[in-house]
């Protein structure tokens, strides 16, 4: 478990700051257990803890049922306590250090791996009177390395029952990321009751029942699935076509979104990593948006292009990745071939 995980944070000027954490107005599609959870009272309960280093687990349980008394919390807001407080003080272990898979090392370190830090919500749900556990699989990220962006590594997540429906969790992604074996810390709600139909894009658990999926996502499927970051479903889109990691086309090439109606979704732009590294943001052809659907074409050099990124612009010079696509060369070379042949 020495891999790291990173939610596109990559060094150029087409994608300069991150989403993780950032509130959209309100608006939420992504989560199915934030709308139980009085987000104010959590941040005052919180300052009514002791601090990590001035407790253990069963001390700091004892506190939260405090907490969870005098504040009257639910069950969801229970849950979110323990999730925003391992956020705070616990670090992910971007060196994977085989210790930090415990419950009890990852609260008295206040660093862990996925394993452990998935460890230490269960233990501490729990001890809440909140049934949990954790869920084995792999998970798709996103490194700063231009020969591959995209990989998959064994990951722990949680899943949690409240008033007999299932909930997914993953605490890990939502404290943060690592970048080069550095965490950087970035909270983020996404990852707490995530909705499944968004979660089966970037993680994949080894027992199909925890994908609480009605229709069930075999593994090639969800490798070969478009790269989407947590950013686009809090932008309120829903959908992306082609539903692929790869682009392979012609010299013009489709793309196709839905979003929230209810929604005036921000402007698309489309950038390409070039196979040298450098970053090129690409002109448009068409845009149509209508009736929750945005079209965009453009034109693509394949022979040039190693990765497209979808971004929205949030401001000139301001974009933030939404979804991430190799490009396969080898079919445009292919064609080229063909086109110079029939030229002779």
């Amino acid at each position: 478990m020495n891999g790291i995980f990173l939610i596109l944070i990559v060094s150029c000027s087409l994608i300069n700051q991150s989403i993780l954490g950032e509130e959209l107005n309100g608006f939420n599609s992504y989560s199915k257990l934030l709308e139980f959870v009085r987000t104010d009272i959590i941040d005052k309960a919180l300052l009514a803890l002791p601090k990590r280093a001035q407790s253990d687990i069963l001390k700091m349980s004892i506190e939260m049922n405090k907490v969870k008394e005098t504040y009257l919390l639910n069950d969801a807001e229970s849950a979110f306590l323990v999730y925003k407080w391992i956020t705070k003080n616990i670090i992910y272990d971007c060196n994977g250090d085989e210790k930090s898979e415990y419950a009890a090392n990852v609260f008295n370190t206040g660093m862990g791996i996925s394993s452990g830090i998935a460890d230490l919500f269960k233990t501490m749900a729990n001890l809440l009177h909140i049934e949990a556990n954790s869920v084995n699989g792999i998970v798709k990220y996103q490194i700063n390395d231009i020969n591959n962006l995209i990989q998959e590594i064994d990951y722990v997540w949680n899943y949690i029952i409240i008033n007999g429906t299932y909930y997914l969790i993953d605490v890990s992604m939502g404290s943060g990321a690592c970048n080069r074996n550095i965490f950087q810390k970035t909270f983020s709600d996404f990852y707490f009751g995530t909705n499944p139909e968004f979660f089966i894009y970037s993680h994949f658990p080894e027992d199909n029942k925890w994908q609480l999926l009605s229709t069930i996502i075999e593994y090639n499927q969800f490798s070969s699935m478009a790269s989407l970051i947590d950013s686009f479903f809090k932008y309120g889109f829903i959908t992306i076509n082609p539903n692929t990691n790869t682009i392979i086309g012609d010299a013009r090439v489709y793309l196709g979104l839905t979003f929230d109606e209810s929604l005036n979704p921000p402007n698309i732009r489309v950038g390409g990593i070039t196979i040298d590294g450098n970053m090129k943001i690409l002109d448009l052809l068409s845009y149509t948006k209508s009736k929750g659907k945005i079209e965009i074409s453009f034109l693509m050099n394949k022979q040039k292009m190693r990765y497209l990124i979808v971004s929205v612009e949030k401001s000139p010079n301001n974009f933030i990745g939404i979804a991430l696509y190799k490009v396969n060369n080898s079919v445009s070379k292919n064609n080229l071939r063909k086109e110079s042949k029939n030229k002779v």
